[in-house]
Protein backbone atom coordinates (compact mmCIF):
# COMPACT_ATOMS: atom_id res chain seq x y z
CA UNK A 1 0.00 0.00 0.00
CA UNK A 2 2.81 2.36 0.91
CA UNK A 3 4.54 1.58 -2.40
CA UNK A 4 1.37 2.49 -4.31
CA UNK A 5 1.09 5.81 -2.45
CA UNK A 6 4.70 6.62 -3.28
CA UNK A 7 4.10 5.92 -6.99
CA UNK A 8 0.96 8.09 -7.01
CA UNK A 9 2.82 10.97 -5.34
CA UNK A 10 5.68 10.67 -7.80
CA UNK A 11 3.24 10.79 -10.71
CA UNK A 12 1.51 13.86 -9.28
CA UNK A 13 4.86 15.59 -8.77
CA UNK A 14 5.92 14.75 -12.33
CA UNK A 15 2.61 16.00 -13.75
CA UNK A 16 2.91 19.19 -11.75
CA UNK A 17 6.45 19.68 -12.98
CA UNK A 18 5.38 19.24 -16.61
CA UNK A 19 2.49 21.68 -16.15
CA UNK A 20 4.91 24.15 -14.62
CA UNK A 21 7.29 23.73 -17.56
CA UNK A 22 4.45 24.27 -20.02
CA UNK A 23 3.65 27.55 -18.35
CA UNK A 24 7.24 28.77 -18.26
CA UNK A 25 7.56 32.11 -20.02
CA UNK A 26 10.48 33.03 -22.23
CA UNK A 27 11.76 36.52 -22.93
CA UNK A 28 11.21 38.49 -26.15
CA UNK A 29 14.03 40.93 -26.83
CA UNK A 30 13.10 43.66 -29.33
CA UNK A 31 16.71 44.53 -30.01
CA UNK A 32 16.36 47.64 -27.86
CA UNK A 33 13.36 49.00 -29.79
CA UNK A 34 10.36 47.59 -27.91
CA UNK A 35 8.68 51.01 -27.89
CA UNK A 36 8.17 50.74 -31.66
CA UNK A 37 6.05 47.58 -31.35
CA UNK A 38 2.46 47.28 -30.09
CA UNK A 39 -0.38 44.75 -29.90
CA UNK A 40 -3.42 44.76 -32.19
CA UNK A 41 -5.26 46.86 -29.60
CA UNK A 42 -2.37 49.34 -29.56
CA UNK A 43 -1.09 48.19 -26.18
CA UNK A 44 2.54 47.57 -25.23
CA UNK A 45 4.17 44.64 -26.99
CA UNK A 46 4.61 41.59 -24.69
CA UNK A 47 7.99 41.03 -23.06
CA UNK A 48 7.42 37.32 -22.44
CA UNK A 49 5.42 34.38 -23.81
CA UNK A 50 5.08 30.67 -23.06
CA UNK A 51 6.23 27.95 -25.44
CA UNK A 52 3.67 27.41 -28.20
CA UNK A 53 1.90 30.72 -27.67
CA UNK A 54 1.07 32.70 -30.81
CA UNK A 55 2.67 36.12 -30.48
CA UNK A 56 1.11 38.82 -32.69
CA UNK A 57 2.63 42.28 -32.68
CA UNK A 58 2.43 45.40 -34.83
CA UNK A 59 5.06 47.80 -36.10
CA UNK A 60 3.45 51.19 -36.63
CA UNK A 61 6.54 53.39 -37.02
CA UNK A 62 6.46 53.08 -40.81
CA UNK A 63 8.31 55.69 -42.87
CA UNK A 64 7.33 56.49 -46.44
CA UNK A 65 9.39 55.12 -49.35
CA UNK A 66 10.91 52.51 -47.02
CA UNK A 67 10.83 48.70 -47.13
CA UNK A 68 10.96 46.73 -43.87
CA UNK A 69 11.94 43.12 -43.15
CA UNK A 70 11.48 41.45 -39.74
CA UNK A 71 13.59 38.66 -38.25
CA UNK A 72 13.25 36.27 -35.30
CA UNK A 73 16.68 35.07 -34.20
CA UNK A 74 17.96 35.88 -37.67
CA UNK A 75 15.19 34.06 -39.57
CA UNK A 76 12.99 36.28 -41.74
CA UNK A 77 9.34 36.44 -40.67
CA UNK A 78 6.29 36.73 -42.88
CA UNK A 79 4.23 39.86 -42.33
CA UNK A 80 1.26 41.73 -43.71
CA UNK A 81 0.46 45.42 -43.81
CA UNK A 82 -2.66 47.49 -43.17
CA UNK A 83 -3.16 51.23 -42.71
CA UNK A 84 -4.36 51.00 -39.10
CA UNK A 85 -1.66 48.81 -37.59
CA UNK A 86 1.25 49.10 -39.99
CA UNK A 87 3.11 45.80 -40.29
CA UNK A 88 1.52 42.85 -38.47
CA UNK A 89 3.91 40.04 -37.47
CA UNK A 90 2.97 36.69 -35.91
CA UNK A 91 5.09 33.77 -34.72
CA UNK A 92 4.94 30.76 -32.38
CA UNK A 93 7.04 31.17 -29.25
CA UNK A 94 9.79 28.52 -28.99
CA UNK A 95 11.15 27.07 -25.75
CA UNK A 96 13.86 29.72 -25.35
CA UNK A 97 14.40 33.45 -25.27
CA UNK A 98 14.22 35.13 -28.69
CA UNK A 99 15.33 38.36 -30.34
CA UNK A 100 13.07 40.22 -32.75
CA UNK A 101 14.81 42.67 -35.08
CA UNK A 102 14.15 44.47 -38.32
CA UNK A 103 15.95 46.07 -41.24
CA UNK A 104 14.83 48.92 -43.45
CA UNK A 105 15.80 50.08 -46.91
CA UNK A 106 15.14 53.43 -48.52
CA UNK A 107 13.42 52.71 -51.84
CA UNK A 108 14.51 56.04 -53.28
CA UNK A 109 18.13 54.99 -52.86
CA UNK A 110 17.35 51.69 -54.58
CA UNK A 111 15.93 53.57 -57.59
CA UNK A 112 19.01 55.77 -57.73
CA UNK A 113 21.25 52.70 -57.70
CA UNK A 114 19.21 51.18 -60.55
CA UNK A 115 19.62 54.35 -62.58
CA UNK A 116 23.36 54.35 -61.94
CA UNK A 117 23.51 50.70 -62.96
CA UNK A 118 21.60 51.50 -66.15
CA UNK A 119 24.06 54.28 -66.94
CA UNK A 120 26.97 51.89 -66.45
CA UNK A 121 25.25 49.34 -68.68
CA UNK A 122 24.78 51.94 -71.39
CA UNK A 123 28.52 52.50 -71.37
CA UNK A 124 29.15 48.81 -72.21
CA UNK A 125 30.57 47.79 -75.59
CA UNK A 126 28.00 48.12 -78.38
CA UNK A 127 27.99 45.99 -81.54
CA UNK A 128 26.41 46.79 -84.90
CA UNK A 129 23.83 45.05 -87.07
CA UNK A 130 24.64 45.66 -90.74
CA UNK A 131 21.30 45.49 -92.59
CA UNK A 132 23.01 45.29 -96.00
CA UNK A 133 21.60 48.65 -97.05
CA UNK A 134 18.02 47.69 -96.20
CA UNK A 135 17.65 49.08 -92.67
CA UNK A 136 14.57 51.03 -93.79
CA UNK A 137 12.67 47.73 -94.23
CA UNK A 138 13.08 46.60 -90.59
CA UNK A 139 11.37 47.76 -87.42
CA UNK A 140 11.80 47.04 -83.71
CA UNK A 141 8.04 46.99 -83.12
CA UNK A 142 5.03 45.98 -85.26
CA UNK A 143 4.12 48.41 -88.01
CA UNK A 144 1.31 50.80 -87.12
CA UNK A 145 -0.11 52.80 -90.00
CA UNK A 146 -1.28 55.47 -87.53
CA UNK A 147 2.22 56.23 -86.27
CA UNK A 148 5.42 57.36 -87.87
CA UNK A 149 7.74 54.33 -87.74
CA UNK A 150 10.90 54.73 -85.69
CA UNK A 151 14.26 54.07 -87.26
CA UNK A 152 15.45 50.56 -86.49
CA UNK A 153 18.20 50.16 -83.89
CA UNK A 154 21.54 49.21 -85.36
CA UNK A 155 23.57 48.79 -82.15
CA UNK A 156 23.17 46.31 -79.30
CA UNK A 157 25.13 44.98 -76.35
CA UNK A 158 26.45 41.41 -76.38
CA UNK A 159 23.82 39.07 -74.96
CA UNK A 160 20.94 41.45 -75.70
CA UNK A 161 17.83 39.94 -77.32
CA UNK A 162 17.26 41.43 -80.79
CA UNK A 163 13.70 41.48 -82.13
CA UNK A 164 13.11 42.69 -85.70
CA UNK A 165 9.95 43.01 -87.78
CA UNK A 166 9.99 42.84 -91.58
CA UNK A 167 6.53 44.00 -92.77
CA UNK A 168 7.37 44.92 -96.38
CA UNK A 169 6.12 41.71 -97.96
CA UNK A 170 5.16 41.53 -101.63
CA UNK A 171 2.87 38.95 -103.22
CA UNK A 172 4.33 36.00 -105.16
CA UNK A 173 7.69 36.45 -103.43
CA UNK A 174 9.76 34.13 -101.26
CA UNK A 175 12.00 35.64 -98.59
CA UNK A 176 15.17 34.14 -97.13
CA UNK A 177 17.03 35.74 -94.24
CA UNK A 178 20.72 35.15 -93.67
CA UNK A 179 22.60 36.17 -90.52
CA UNK A 180 26.39 36.13 -90.82
CA UNK A 181 26.20 33.59 -93.63
CA UNK A 182 23.72 31.25 -91.89
CA UNK A 183 20.08 31.03 -92.94
CA UNK A 184 17.65 31.79 -90.09
CA UNK A 185 13.97 30.92 -89.95
CA UNK A 186 11.84 33.83 -88.72
CA UNK A 187 8.32 33.57 -87.32
CA UNK A 188 5.48 34.90 -89.41
CA UNK A 189 2.24 36.65 -88.51
CA UNK A 190 -0.09 38.01 -91.13
CA UNK A 191 -0.58 41.34 -89.35
CA UNK A 192 3.12 41.81 -88.52
CA UNK A 193 5.05 40.15 -91.28
CA UNK A 194 8.29 38.27 -90.55
CA UNK A 195 9.58 38.39 -86.96
CA UNK A 196 13.28 37.73 -86.48
CA UNK A 197 14.82 36.85 -83.11
CA UNK A 198 18.47 36.41 -82.22
CA UNK A 199 20.87 37.13 -79.37
CA UNK A 200 23.53 39.69 -80.16
CA UNK A 201 27.01 38.13 -80.07
CA UNK A 202 30.14 39.98 -78.98
CA UNK A 203 30.87 41.18 -82.51
CA UNK A 204 29.21 43.00 -85.40
CA UNK A 205 26.81 40.96 -87.54
CA UNK A 206 25.42 41.18 -91.08
CA UNK A 207 21.76 40.50 -91.90
CA UNK A 208 20.70 39.88 -95.51
CA UNK A 209 17.30 39.39 -97.11
CA UNK A 210 17.07 37.40 -100.37
CA UNK A 211 13.84 37.90 -102.35
CA UNK A 212 12.79 35.42 -105.06
CA UNK A 213 9.86 36.13 -107.40
CA UNK A 214 7.94 32.85 -107.59
CA UNK A 215 6.12 33.82 -110.81
CA UNK A 216 9.31 33.91 -112.87
CA UNK A 217 11.52 31.01 -113.96
CA UNK A 218 14.30 30.02 -111.61
CA UNK A 219 17.55 31.77 -112.24
CA UNK A 220 20.00 34.19 -110.77
CA UNK A 221 18.39 37.07 -112.63
CA UNK A 222 15.23 36.83 -110.49
CA UNK A 223 17.00 36.81 -107.15
CA UNK A 224 17.47 40.11 -105.35
CA UNK A 225 20.07 40.05 -102.62
CA UNK A 226 19.77 42.98 -100.20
Amino acid sequence: MQRILILIMAALISAGSEACNRQKAYRIDYDGKQELFTTLIHGKAPKKAAKGDTVTICFEAVASDTRYEFYLDGERLNHRYDHEHGYIISFLMPDHDVTLSYTKQNLMEVDENKEQGAESKDEAQMYTVDFSGQAYAYLNEPYDRNKEPKRVRTQYRAGEQVVLYYPMIATDTDYTFILDGTQIRPDYERSKGFIIYFTMPDHDVKLQCIERNTMLPDGDDVIIVR
